[in-house]
C-alpha cells in the first residue's frame, strides 16, 4: 500500500492548516483565556 499523499491531497491539508491557523486559532485563544464556550 501507498500512503503518501498525492498533490492535491497535501494542497487540501494545507490549506485546512493554513485556516485553522489565520481564523480560527485566534478566536480560540481568546475564548479559552476568558473560559468561554461559543453556543454555536
Amino acid at each position: 500500500m501507498d500512503f503518501n499523499l498525492t498533490e492535491e491531497q497535501m494542497a487540501v491539508r494545507d490549506a485546512a492548516r493554513d485556516f485553522a491557523q489565520q481564523i480560527l486559532k485566534p478566536g480560540v485563544i481568546e475564548r479559552d483565556r476568558n473560559s468561554q464556550f461559543p453556543e454555536r
